[in-house]
C-alpha cells in the first residue's frame, strides 16, 4: 500500500512537471488573436484534479489541489508567424487527499519554458511546443487579462501499475 501511495504522488509530480468551448464567428476569433498577441506576466496558477492509481486489482484514489507562489513567468504571442514564448517558473503549494489524510508539499521551481506556434478558433487556443499539442480555452481576454483553462489526462503505466491522472489548471496574466 505504502508503494501505492508513493507512485500516486509521483505521478502527480511528473503530471505538474510535463503539463472547449467553438464559436463560429470568425471576426470575433480575429478580434481575440489581435487582442491576444503581446506579452503576459502570469499572476496566478491554481490546479486541482483526481489521481487513480491501480496496482494488482487494488484500485486507489487521491484527490488534489495546486496553488501557485512564487509566480514569475511570461508567455509572449507573436503575429505572422504565430509564436509563443513562455519563459520562467511557479512554485505550488501541492496538497493531496488520499485515504482521508491530507498530505502537503511543496513542488518548487516549476518552469513553463518553451517556445512553438499558435492558433485560436472560437474560445479555443491551441499551442504546439516540440512536438506537444496543448489546448486551452481562453475564458476571458481583455485589454489587461487574460485567464487560460486547461484540462488534461494523463496515464502512466509502470512495473503493472497505472496511474491516470485528471487535471483541471486555470492561470491568470495581466500586462
Amino acid at each position: 500500500m505504502k508503494i501505492l501511495k508513493l507512485l500516486s504522488l509521483a505521478a502527480m509530480v511528473v503530471f505538474f512537471v510535463s503539463c472547449s468551448k467553438d464559436d463560429d464567428d470568425d471576426n470575433n476569433t480575429e478580434n481575440i488573436s489581435a487582442d491576444i498577441v503581446g506579452t503576459w506576466t502570469a499572476t496566478d496558477v491554481d490546479y486541482y484534479g483526481t489521481t487513480t492509481t491501480s496496482a494488482n486489482g487494488i484500485t486507489t484514489e487521491a484527490d488534489f489541489t495546486g496553488e501557485g507562489y512564487d509566480i514569475n513567468f511570461t508567455l509572449t504571442f507573436t503575429e505572422n508567424p504565430n509564436e509563443i514564448t513562455s519563459v520562467g517558473s511557479y512554485s505550488i503549494l501541492l496538497t493531496t487527499t488520499f485515504n482521508g489524510q491530507n498530505i502537503e508539499q511543496n513542488v518548487e521551481d516549476l518552469t513553463w519554458d518553451s517556445t512553438g506556434d499558435w492558433s485560436i478558433d472560437g474560445t479555443t487556443l491551441t499551442t504546439n511546443t516540440s512536438g506537444n499539442v496543448g489546448v486551452s480555452e481562453i475564458q476571458e481576454l481583455t485589454q489587461n487579462s487574460l485567464i487560460l483553462y486547461i484540462e488534461n489526462t494523463e496515464e502512466i503505466t509502470a512495473n503493472g501499475v497505472t496511474s491516470t491522472s485528471t487535471q483541471f489548471l486555470t492561470a491568470k496574466f495581466t500586462r
